[in-house]
């Protein structure tokens, strides 16, 4: 999966939108980082360990590039939308519009991240560890789209239809 990223990487940030066809190979290239973002796990070996070390620099360099930004900024919106998406994994651009912390030790925070920069733009839900990140900060996440998580995130009781969850969350 990894070595697909990779070589995804020309497809997703070469060219732009105004035509079908390179829409369509963005997208398939960002379907690729969305496949390893559901696979990526935190085993404790050292070769998935180094295997994390890359994946989590693919997804940081991509997305500190601003053809990577638009990329993905435009490409998300679609993928956060679509129900028949093949893979639950995400990467996501946005600015923060508000952060929230919903348990009692205030490790999980529930972020409003804004896909596009108009004040209509598209907002998803985020959980994530509690880091630094604020309002109006501009981050990326590598995540992945989960159904109600209050069933699957510990000490995370809102009620949500569905949010993304971050296993990788930085600021750009």
């Amino acid at each position: 999966l990894l070595t697909e990223a990779r070589q995804a990487v020309p497809e997703l940030l070469a060219g732009d939108f105004s035509s079908p066809e390179n829409k369509h190979t963005k997208g398939h290239a960002y379907m690729k980082f969305c496949r390893l973002a559901e696979q990526w796990d935190f085993p404790g070996n050292t070769s998935a360990d180094l295997a994390h070390g890359e994946a989590k620099e693919l997804f940081q360099n991509i997305a500190s590039q601003p053809a990577g930004q638009t990329a993905i900024a435009f490409i998300s919106q679609r993928w956060w939308q679509h129900e028949g998406r093949p893979y639950q994994g995400c990467v996501l651009v946005g600015q923060v519009r508000s952060a929230i912390s919903y348990d009692d030790d205030d490790e999980v925070t529930l972020y409003q991240l804004v896909l596009d920069d108009s004040e209509s733009g598209m907002l998803v839900p985020v959980i994530a560890a509690t880091s630094d990140i604020q309002d109006g900060d501009t981050i990326a996440v590598v995540g992945t789209i989960v159904q109600q998580p209050e069933r699957v995130v510990p000490n995370f009781s809102v009620s949500l239809p569905r949010a993304v969850v971050a296993r990788f969350v930085f600021g750009l």
